[in-house]
C-alpha cells in the first residue's frame, strides 16, 4: 500500500541517523517497501546503505550512475513509484514515528495527499498548505495522480527547486483530497538558503545558479491554473510566513546587479504585487525591519544588521497541530 523512497547525496552522519531511526526494533516502517535513490555517494554513504541493505531485503538500493543532482532525484523518486502511496523522504530530518498510527488511520480515508509534517499551522489556509508542501517529505501521496504531464512538468520545474510541486499543482488544480495527519510525523524547518544543485561542476545553467528560494516559489506557481487561486497564493511568499517586505528584501539581496533577473522576478508577480515591490524596494534597500527567533533587526543598506530588539528564547517542543 505504501512504499518509502529515500534520496540521498553525501550526507553519511544525515544517512546512518536516518536509517538507525527507520530501521530501528520498533520502527513501524522497517518493513514497508523501501528505495534508496543514491546521487552516486563518495563520502561512505553507500557503504552504509549497503549494509542495512544486506540486512533488510525489503530495501532497494540504486546508484546512479551519474549525481543527477537533488532535484533531478526527487523527479526520479516520483517517476519510479509503484505502491497506492509513497513518501519522499530526505536524510537530514526530524522524525516522530510514535506517531504512525494516525497515518494508517488517514490513509483508510484514500485522500490523494496526506500532510504529515508540521508548520506553522497550515490548515488555515490553502496559503499555508501550498507552501508547506515545498518540503519534500510533508506529505504522503497516492501514485497515481503522477501522470506523464506532472513528470514533464517535474522536471521543467527542476531548475525553480521544487519539481515535487508539480505534483502539488495538480492536486489543486483538480480539486483533489489533501487531509491531514492527528499529529506531525516531521518537522518542518524552512530554510531559504538551502541551494539543490549537483556540487563541483564546470558550468551550472545560470538560470539555476542564480536561483533562490523565493523566486523559484513565484515561478512554480505559474502551475496554478487558476488565476484567483494563483493571485492568492501569491500573497504570502515568504518560506516562514514573514511580511512582503521580507520577500522584497530577498529579491533585492539576490537580484541587484542582474537587470534580468529583476525583470523576471517582476514578470512572475501580478499587478498589485508588482506595484507593491515598487514601492517598498527603495524604503528596504534604505532601511528594512525583520523579524527572527532572536529578535527585531534593522538593516541598512542591506549590508549593514543591528539587533534592535531581543526576544526572550523558548524552549523547543515537539511540534504539535
Amino acid at each position: 500500500m505504501l512504499e518509502i523512497i529515500l534520496i540521498t547525496y553525501n550526507r553519511i552522519k544525515h544517512t546512518s541517523r536516518t536509517l538507525e531511526t527507520f530501521f530501528a526494533d520498533t520502527s513501524p516502517v522497517k518493513n514497508l517497501k523501501w528505495t534508496i535513490l543514491d546521487n552516486k555517494s563518495t563520502d561512505g554513504s553507500s557503504d552504509v546503505i549497503r549494509s542495512y541493505a544486506e540486512k533488510f531485503p525489503n530495501i532497494n538500493h540504486i546508484i546512479h550512475n551519474r549525481n543527477i543532482g537533488g532535484n533531478g532525484n526527487i523527479a526520479r523518486a516520483m517517476e519510479i513509484a509503484e505502491s497506492e502511496y509513497f513518501w519522499m523522504l530526505c536524510n537530514d530530518d526530524e522524525y516522530y514515528l510514535e506517531h504512525w498510527n494516525d497515518v494508517n488511520e488517514a490513509l483508510k480515508e484514500k485522500p490523494d495527499a496526506l500532510v504529515v509534517s508540521h508548520y506553522l499551522n497550515p490548515q488555515k489556509n490553502l496559503r499555508k498548505l501550498y507552501k508547506q508542501l515545498t518540503f519534500v517529505p510533508s506529505a504522503i501521496y497516492k501514485t497515481e495522480n503522477i501522470t506523464e504531464d506532472v513528470i514533464s512538468a517535474a522536471h521543467f520545474n527542476e531548475a525553480n527547486w521544487f519539481p515535487h510541486l508539480a505534483l502539488a499543482s495538480s492536486l489543486v488544480n483538480n480539486n483533489k483530497k489533501i487531509s491531514f495527519t492527528k499529529r506531525p510525523l516531521i518537522k518542518m524547518i524552512p530554510n531559504r538558503d538551502v541551494v539543490k544543485k549537483v556540487p563541483n561542476l564546470e558550468f551550472v545553467n545560470p538560470l539555476a545558479k542564480n536561483m533562490y528560494w523565493e523566486l523559484g516559489y513565484l515561478n512554480s506557481l505559474q502551475m496554478i491554473k487558476d488565476k484567483k487561486t494563483r493571485d492568492f497564493l501569491m500573497v504570502d511568499t515568504d518560506p516562514e510566513n514573514k511580511p512582503f517586505n521580507t520577500s522584497v528584501a530577498g529579491a533585492i539581496k539576490h537580484l541587484r546587479g542582474s537587470f534580468r533577473y529583476f525583470i523576471d522576478f517582476m514578470l512572475v508577480l501580478n499587478v498589485k504585487r508588482r506595484i507593491l515591490f515598487l514601492i517598498l524596494a527603495p524604503i528596504v534597500f534604505v532601511c528594512n525591519f525583520e523579524k527572527r527567533d532572536k529578535g527585531i533587526y534593522i538593516s541598512l543598506f542591506m549590508t549593514i544588521k543591528t539587533k534592535l530588539i531581543p526576544f526572550r528564547q523558548k524552549k523547543n517542543k515537539n511540534p504539535d497541530f
